[in-house]
């Protein structure tokens, strides 16, 4: 934040100073994102063998039912 020279840090434009370490942080992060999410779409095919089922609930017999 240094080299920045504008007023928002939101909308970050070229003449603000800084601009290309802002794009190579900006695209740096998007591809983190596309990465993790390969990551995590790689275990889909570990996922096909787990079965979730209900919970069973066992009453004692001195509860009453409605």
């Amino acid at each position: 934040m240094l080299e920045f020279d504008g007023e928002d840090t939101t909308k970050w434009r070229p003449e603000d100073g800084a601009w290309t370490m802002h794009l190579i942080s900006t695209i740096s992060e998007w591809c983190l994102v596309v990465c993790f999410c390969i990551f995590i779409a790689s275990f889909s095919g570990e996922f096909y063998g787990i079965v979730l089922q209900g919970p069973f609930l066992k009453l004692p017999a001195n509860i009453r039912t409605v």
